[in-house]
C-alpha cells in the first residue's frame, strides 16, 4: 500500500495488512423519503458521486509504522486541502482512489506499540487513518 501527496508526489510505503474497517458499511446510493400533503410516499434517491469514508486500521500486532513515518503522516495530515493518491491491492486487484484526510474526527491516530511514547524515529507505532474518497 502506497499513499503520495499530489502537491508534490512524494510518498509513504504502509503495510498491506491495513485494511479498511468499513469499506462494506457504505451506499452509493442515497435516499430521502417525504409524504405529500395527501399522503402519498415520494422517494428521491441519487448515486453519491465522492465522500466513501475509509478508515484504514490494523490488528495491534500488524501493520507497525516507525515514528519517522508517523511523524510524516500527521504532518500531511494538518495540511488542509490536501489531495493523495492511495494505491493498495485487493480482491485480487491493484486499486488506486484520490482521497484527503478526513477532518470531521480525528484524521490520523498513532499510539506507541511499547505502551508509552518515545521520541526515537525509528520506535514503532500503530496507526489508524481517516481518509474520504474525493475523487
Amino acid at each position: 500500500m502506497k499513499l503520495t501527496n499530489l502537491a508534490d508526489n512524494r510518498h509513504v510505503d504502509l503495510s498491506d495488512d491495513l485494511y479498511s474497517v468499513d469499506e462494506l458499511n457504505w451506499s452509493k446510493v442515497v435516499s430521502t423519503h417525504n409524504r405529500m400533503l395527501d399522503g402519498t410516499l415520494l422517494i428521491e434517491q441519487a448515486v453519491r458521486k465522492h465522500g466513501k469514508p475509509y478508515v484504514l486500521t490494523a490488528r495491534d500486532d500488524m501493520a507497525w509504522v516507525t515514528r519517522a513515518v508517523a511523524n510524516r503522516l500527521q504532518a500531511w495530515a494538518s495540511l488542509p486541502n490536501t489531495k493523495f493518491k492511495l494505491s493498495y491491492h485487493q480482491d485480487g486487484m491493484d486499486k488506486e482512489m484520490t482521497v484527503m484526510f478526513d477532518h470531521t474526527d480525528d484524521p490520523m491516530r498513532a499510539t506507541p506499540v511499547k505502551g508509552h511514547n518515545s521520541p526515537n524515529l525509528d520506535d514503532y507505532f500503530n496507526i489508524e487513518l481517516r481518509f474520504v474518497q474525493v475523487e
